[in-house]
This record gives C-alpha cells, sequence and structure tokens, in this order.
C-alpha cells in the first residue's frame, strides 16, 4: 500500500510539475507576443512605426526645436522634443503618443495648440523612439515617467498651465497619472483619446481573439494567469496595477474622453465607462465611422473645436 501511495504521489506530482511548466512556456510566449508588434498588425493592421524618427528629426533641424534628454526614475533615458508656441507663453501641453508610435505622430497635433497659444513638448514614450527602458509596460512605469517631464516643464515655464493630451496607450498613461495629479496639481487638464479603461480586461478581448476562446472560459483564466506570472518575473507588474478605470475615481482634475465608434482595438464603450468612473469634470465625445485613434485625421474640425472648448471652459480664471 505504501508503495502504490508513492507511486501515486509521484504521479501526480509529475502532472502538476509538468501542467505547470507548461503553463509558464505559454505565458511567457503570449507576454511576449503582447509586446511585439506583429501581433497588432496582424489582429488590427496597427503598424509599427516606434523606430522611425525620421520625421521628427528634420523637423527639430529644420526649425531648430529643443531636443530634451532626461533620466527616468526607473533607470533609463527618455527623450522629447520642446516646440515653443508662436508667441511666448506659459501654456504647455504634454503630448503622449500611442502603442508603436513615437513623438512624431505630435506633429499631427501641433497645429491645434499652436493656434491656442501653446508650447507643446512631445516625447517618445519607454521603449519607443529614442527613449530607452526595454518593453513597454502599458503605462506602469511610463506614468512615472510624466513626473520627470513636468517637472522640467516646471523649470521651463514656472507657474505656468500644463495639459497632456495622450494617445490610445499614451492616454491610458496620462489617466494612469492622474491619480498621482491629485498631491501635486501640476497638470490642469487631460485629453484622454481613445484609452482602454483597465489592461487587464483590453487583454481577455485580445486573448478571445488570439486563442478563439469565449471570454468567461476557465481555459482564458488560465492562460490569463500564466501571462500575469511572465509579466511580474519580467518585469514586476501585475495586469491589475494597470487600470485607469480605478485611477480616474480618484481623480477630480478635468478630462476630456474622445473615441471613434468604428473602433476595432480598444472598444469605444471603454471611454464610456470611464466617463462613468471619473470622479471630477468630465466630458465625452464621440466620432462616427472612425477607427482607432483617427478622429483628428477623419474630422480635424470637431476634433479641434472640441478640444478648444474644454480648454478654455477648464482654464478660465
Amino acid at each position: 500500500m505504501k508503495k502504490i501511495l508513492i507511486f501515486c504521489f509521484g504521479i501526480t506530482l509529475g502532472i502538476f510539475i509538468t501542467a505547470n511548466a507548461l503553463g509558464l512556456m505559454m505565458g511567457e510566449f503570449i507576454y511576449r507576443e503582447l509586446t511585439y508588434p506583429h501581433l497588432y498588425q496582424n489582429l488590427f493592421n496597427l503598424q509599427d512605426n516606434s523606430q522611425n524618427i525620421e520625421k521628427i528629426a528634420t523637423a527639430e533641424k529644420k526649425y531648430e526645436w529643443e531636443k530634451v534628454r532626461l533620466n527616468s526614475a526607473h533607470g533609463y533615458t527618455i527623450r522629447g522634443t520642446y516646440i515653443p508656441a508662436n508667441q511666448p507663453s506659459k501654456q504647455t501641453i504634454l503630448f503622449l503618443h500611442g502603442l508603436f508610435q513615437n513623438r512624431s505622430s505630435g506633429l499631427d497635433y501641433l497645429d491645434i495648440y499652436q493656434e491656442m497659444g501653446y508650447n507643446v513638448l512631445i516625447v517618445d514614450a519607454r521603449g519607443h523612439g529614442d527613449s530607452g527602458g526595454g518593453s513597454i509596460s502599458w503605462g506602469y512605469f511610463e506614468k512615472d515617467d510624466i513626473n520627470v517631464w513636468l517637472t522640467w516643464l516646471e523649470q521651463k515655464t514656472p507657474q505656468g498651465i500644463i495639459g497632456i493630451h495622450g494617445i490610445s496607450m499614451g492616454a491610458a498613461t496620462a489617466l494612469l497619472h492622474s491619480e498621482l495629479n491629485e498631491s501635486t496639481h501640476q497638470v490642469s487638464f487631460y485629453i484622454a483619446d481613445s484609452s482602454y479603461d483597465d489592461f487587464k480586461d483590453l487583454l481577455i478581448k485580445q486573448l478571445t481573439i488570439l486563442a478563439a476562446l469565449p471570454e468567461d472560459s476557465k481555459a482564458l483564466n488560465i492562460v490569463l494567469f500564466y501571462t500575469e506570472i511572465a509579466a511580474y518575473y519580467h518585469d514586476r507588474f501585475t495586469f491589475d496595477q494597470i487600470s485607469p478605470s480605478l485611477a480616474v475615481k480618484h481623480t477630480t482634475t478635468p478630462i476630456l474622453y474622445l473615441h471613434g465608434q468604428k473602433d476595432t482595438l480598444i472598444p469605444p464603450q471603454m471611454s464610456q465607462d470611464l466617463y462613468n468612473a471619473t470622479a471630477g469634470a468630465k466630458e465625452l465625445h464621440f466620432f462616427p465611422d472612425t477607427p482607432h485613434a483617427s478622429a483628428v485625421y477623419y474630422d480635424k474640425a470637431t476634433y479641434t473645436e472640441t478640444i478648444r472648448a474644454f480648454i478654455e471652459k477648464n482654464t478660465t480664471k
């Protein structure tokens, strides 16, 4: 009987070890896939422009814009470009690009803020463009880098007005930062274009597409469990820590939410849920027949006017 028990225990232990080993391998694979652009290219036609900085490099040289290089609190270098307003101004927008883009994308929004008399600081997120840091963290580390940029801006324009405009992952990063802003009030307003409300929820939706599983399946929960272990092993964060919807529950800084109704990468409902969760002043505008993070290209006049009206309303003393 003793030998049988030992045998059964050995079989059970072997199955347990094998199952977990396979689970960890699967989690490692999926986590790495999530950090590589080709997955998003194949599923959502999201192009990888993260290292294509030719456009901004050419503009910096042509207009002699100031190139900024700072040190992240997490041990890597972050870089950006400071573009002064046409007339001296103490109003500045910090622009945060989306996933697998770089600060060049901020040039498409530049005229909106120049017409309003704002300086613009466009920056490369961790692991994008000229910034270091390795893999992306979907806003977890990136939100802390915002504080570094804000400190630099406050030295550049003391007692000025600072707003943050984020696109997609940049929008989620801004919203995660909004909770930190409650203790400093360095930022006067946030503009969140096409943000996710909770990274784990977004990941579940993406995994259902990737693995063809229903959202409530046990298999999906197992996949997510091992993927999160891989995230913590490599980068020391959990997906629960990337939840803009939890952050904005504590945010009193005004927030403008923008979203295209034809967005297949980040469901428009996520901006609605963020709006519903926000504690402070808030506005929400949907753009019909507009795909992910494209409102500025599909209807720039409405996009510009919505932003202008929001800023004027929330910065007028």
